[in-house]
């Protein structure tokens, strides 16, 4: 499938661990939103940079890839 990256996945359910294959948009969207809560939800004494910092880097990374890829390079596929 084009344009389908699949990432192999270990699952942790109670004591049995399951490989699956997920879409990587879906683990890339949950470890987002993983960062995002969890520097959202930090404790006030420890203001969660390092959280933050991943948010940031990630972002910017999203903004940044247009402006300095290589026009003969594609975004996605060979």
């Amino acid at each position: 499938m084009h344009g389908v990256f699949r990432i192999l996945t270990v699952l942790a359910l109670g004591i049995f661990f399951y490989p699956v294959w997920l879409r990587a948009v879906w683990v890339i969207g949950f470890w987002f939103a993983l960062q995002l809560a969890t520097a959202a939800l930090a404790p006030a004494s420890e203001p969660g940079v390092a959280w933050w910092a991943h948010v940031g880097g990630f972002l910017a990374g999203l903004a940044l890839t247009p402006l300095l890829k290589s026009r003969d390079v594609p975004y996605f596929g060979p």
